[in-house]
């Protein structure tokens, strides 16, 4: 069964196996959800297997079910009663139980798209589908047995409809092309009053069938019914397993399709990811930490804006870029996205972010560290079901810097703030985030982890340039958070080290440039002004234990500037990969990688990544 109206809520995936476009990597969650059901359905010899049991299976009952004039498959006809003179008919669904159209599906699939009612029409006008294996030689039985086969689809007439005087769509292309693609792929045509499509008549205007076989039910005993959706059988609301288990292999019979349906049109993803049992050794989920860390963009409290006229004022001031205070956005951040209103903030800033974060908690999230968000009740607003804010900044800012972790997490937390990484109590005195820290009591065994939001605008290049205040302001940051890495390692604590770094670390790496201007070695006393690059000067290894390593992040995601591409990095210690599974890693580090979230929900990508302890 194809119902367009109910698939367009279905979003397909943007992977197709390994031939997968930039483009489609960057998709959301929610285009990715089809892939294995449609390559399932395509190479699966499985697939081919089951349609051929159903068929046969169904074949072999023909001749008795034309004799068996006393039952009927169809509750409608039942219902009405009067029904054991008629002649015999059987009615198949088309889409997924008569022609197969996963090539269009996975077209979809493979171009990162979705399903949409103009492409769907280009498909079924080339006439492309093939026959569902078993069904070619079902249909010839049960036309030799002179029952009339009979299709009924929700392929549509188009709208708006014009009807003439005997009821029917004057202007109906659908109807051809299907016959002419059921004349390819069965061997025959069949007859025009066999085929009967959605809004072909003013009564056959919804996906509902129920009109539909109870206009074949007028004139004919309907002994079987075909199809791939439950809808085909009985409306999903109306279906009793006690009641009507027992038609399956009798009088109803089931095409398997994983790939959309009445069953999952009505769910949202997170609602499909609510519905799974999953099962999960408690050994091993006791040692695995699934992390992600992401910077919000500017998020506020709904609140708190309300509350300061931050809308009112701000537009009656011609948004310009500045505060009303420190503990409110600059006027102008939300005014990019066209956000100028209330409403506007909740619906294109909070709602897909919470909406991103309730499909990535349905993954197994144990532990969010976020950054940019003004406060607890501005991250509280959302947090999924079954999360808690950890810890918080307390710095009054606009942007601070917090932890969430999930409910019923297998292990302890407790929380620290960094001031020192903010500047406000040297000489002179800076004003930028604080960091973060967060241990995590993890099977016994403790790991740390620090949350950092490092001075904006020196993503690369010499951090010793004249003319980058951003830059001098950084350069001081090296020696405290330099400070926190040694006093972890001197404590032989595993640590790592995550957030919007504002600057491109990887690069640092990957070019080998040296940590100072002047030459000197690293390991010496930290002269801010010398700092020529930042991780080559925290990552001096001294003592030994503070040993680094830069996660190679796989940032697919980004492409075509659909999130920042450089400022969010991962750092590990060796300390903490020494504690880490060694089958969980990737060329020695966990693997990362950026997952865009939902329009408008952040400028940035999250960092997804799993810890496994040994």
């Amino acid at each position: 069964m194809y119902m367009p109206i109910q698939r367009a809520r279905v979003a397909l995936l943007t992977f197709a196996a390994l031939a997968v476009s930039t483009a489609s990597l960057a998709q959301p969650v929610e285009s990715r959800e089809n892939l294995n059901a449609t390559l399932w359905y395509q190479k699966a010899v499985e697939r081919s297997a089951v349609t051929l049991v159903v068929y046969r299976d169904a074949t072999a009952k023909l001749v008795a079910a034309r004799h068996a004039t006393s039952q009927t498959a169809s509750l409608e006809q039942a219902r009405q009663g009067h029904f054991s003179r008629k002649p015999p008919a059987i009615v198949l669904d088309i889409d997924e139980t008569v022609l197969d159209n996963s090539a269009y599906n996975a077209g979809l699939v493979a171009d990162g798209e979705s399903y949409t009612g103009p492409t769907w029409e280009a498909w079924i006008a080339a006439r492309r589908a093939v026959a569902i294996p078993g069904v070619k030689a079902m249909i010839a039985k049960a036309r030799a047995l002179r029952y009339r086969v009979v299709f009924i689809t929700n392929r549509a007439c188009p709208a708006p409809a014009t009807y003439g005087a005997d009821g029917r769509h004057t202007h109906c292309p659908q109807k051809t092309a299907t016959l002419d693609n059921l004349e390819a792929a069965l061997g025959y045509r069949p007859d025009d009053a066999d085929l009967m499509l959605r809004g072909e008549r003013q009564d056959w205007d919804t996906s509902d069938k129920s009109a539909r076989r109870l206009a074949v039910a007028t004139t004919h005993r309907i002994a079987m019914l075909f199809g791939d959706d439950l809808n085909d059988f009985v409306l999903p609301a109306a279906y009793d397993p006690d009641q009507h288990g027992t038609r399956w292999g009798t009088t109803w019979f089931a095409i398997p399709n994983p790939m959309y349906g009445s069953w999952g049109d009505a769910l949202s993803l997170q609602q499909r990811y609510d519905g799974l049992k999953p099962w999960r050794d408690p050994a091993t989920a006791a040692r695995r930490v699934r992390v992600s860390s992401w910077n919000m963009e500017w998020l506020a409290s709904a609140a708190a804006l309300d509350a300061a006229s931050y809308w009112s004022t701000c537009a009656a001031k011609g948004w310009p870029n500045e505060r009303l205070s420190n503990e409110l956005p600059y006027c102008d951040v939300y005014k990019r996205d066209n956000i100028t209103s209330a409403a506007d903030f909740l619906a294109k800033r909070v709602e897909p972010l919470r909406r991103t974060l309730a499909a990535q908690a349905a993954l197994g999230l144990d532990v969010l560290a976020v950054q940019e968000v003004q406060n607890e009740a501005a991250l509280r607003a959302v947090l999924p079901a079954g999360f808690k804010v950890a810890c918080f900044t307390t710095r009054a800012d606009a942007q601070n810097i917090g932890f969430a972790v999930r409910d019923g997490a297998p292990f302890g937390v407790s929380c620290r703030e960094l001031r020192s990484l903010s500047l406000e109590d040297a000489t002179p005195p800076g004003s930028v985030r604080r960091g973060l820290e967060l241990t995590l009591d993890v099977a016994g065994r403790k790991v740390v982890m620090l949350n950092v939001h490092l001075k904006a605008s020196c993503p690369t290049g010499r951090m010793d340039a004249a003319s980058n205040a951003n830059c001098r302001t950084l350069q001081r940051q090296a020696e405290p958070l330099e400070a926190w890495v040694e006093q972890q390692a001197v404590a032989g604590m595993p640590f790592l080290i995550i957030g919007d770094w504002n600057r491109d670390l990887e690069a640092e790496v990957n070019g080998h440039y040296p940590a100072r201007n002047d030459g000197s070695d690293p390991k010496g006393p930290i002269q801010p002004q010398n700092v020529n690059n930042l991780f080559p000067e925290i990552n001096d290894g001294e003592p030994v234990s503070s040993r680094m390593r830069v996660v190679a992040i796989d940032r697919r995601a980004s492409a075509g500037k659909a999130c920042h591409e450089h400022l969010d990095q991962l750092v590990v210690s060796d300390l903490l990969l020494n504690q880490l599974d060694a089958s969980s890693l990737t060329a020695g580090v966990p693997a990362a990688k950026l997952v865009l979230g939902e329009s408008g929900a952040s400028d940035h990508c999250r960092i997804d990544t799993v810890l496994r302890l040994r």
